[in-house]
């Protein structure tokens, strides 16, 4: 994916040492009851940019296979908990 879209998990390479710690960490989330009308990309990555970046969408999102949920893997800067509905 990295090389056919330019998008990465990675903000940096650094080597690693006793005290590196990661800033960000990579989460699914899911969206229930994502309208149709607007299934796109564009709309999640503007739904999700409160809480992070859309590194990817799984494949039944991505295909439409399931359209009563998206489910994306984002990632995050935020050390707070998701919470599960």
């Amino acid at each position: 994916m990295e090389t056919t879209t330019g998008n990465t998990l990675f903000y940096a390479l650094e080597k690693w040492r006793p005290g590196c710690r990661t800033k960000n960490r990579t989460v699914w989330m899911q969206l229930w009851g994502f309208p149709i009308e607007v299934w796109d990309m564009q709309h999640f990555k503007t739904v999700v940019s409160t809480v992070g970046d859309v590194v990817e969408p799984d494949d039944d999102t991505e295909d439409r296979r399931r359209l009563d949920r998206a489910r994306l893997l984002i990632r995050t800067p935020s050390r707070r908990r998701f919470r599960r509905r």
